[in-house]
Order: C-alpha cells, then structure tokens, then sequence
C-alpha cells in the first residue's frame, strides 16, 4: 500500500491553544487526528505522548474508540446521503437487455 502514500494534513496545536487547552487535551485532539487523517502512521511515539501528557491506556482505548466510532458514522452518513441523491433504479423499472448494454 505504500504506493498509495500522499502526505495529509499535520497538526500540531499552537503554542498560545496548548496553553489554554492544557497538555492532556491537545495530545488527545493531535491523536484524534492521526486517527483521522494518517491511521497507518501510527507509531508507538505517538502512544508514548498520550501518556506522557497524563492519559491513561484505558482512556487512550476510550478515545480511540469514540474517535473511530464518529469516523464510521461520517461515512455512514455520506454514503446514505450519495444513495439518496442517486437513487437505486426500482425494481418494477424495465432493466435494459444485453445488447443495450452493449450499446
């Protein structure tokens, strides 16, 4: 799959956000994003400063779970919005013979 590699986005909170946000928090919105934008990046340096910024294994699980859970309802959403906008030829639709196709 290397051959499919692009480089994404990077993000990194600023300085000035760290220091409303605090440590623990913007580590967990810098993992919520590898999660999102690079999840064969993961590296276990990236684990090693969730922990370093106070989270534990089981909340690094937690957040993983609840970050990946919203990733596949987005694309539940989106594809359920493609069907809705290209409806499905109904069934009672005459379906067009092989030399159509061929056409």
């Amino acid at each position: 799959m290397s051959a499919e590699d692009q480089a994404g986005p990077v993000y990194a909170v600023a300085a000035q956000n760290r220091a409303v946000l605090g440590e623990r928090l913007s580590a967990g919105l810098a993992h919520a994003h590898l999660l999102a934008f690079h999840p064969r990046d993961a590296k276990p340096a990236h684990l090693q400063a969730l922990l370093d910024a106070g989270w534990s294994a089981t909340d690094i699980v937690v957040l993983s779970q609840l970050v990946s859970f919203l990733a596949f309802q987005i694309r539940v959403v989106a594809g359920l919005r493609l069907l809705q906008a290209h409806p499905a030829p109904s069934a009672s639709a005459p379906q067009p013979t092989a030399e159509e196709n061929a056409a």
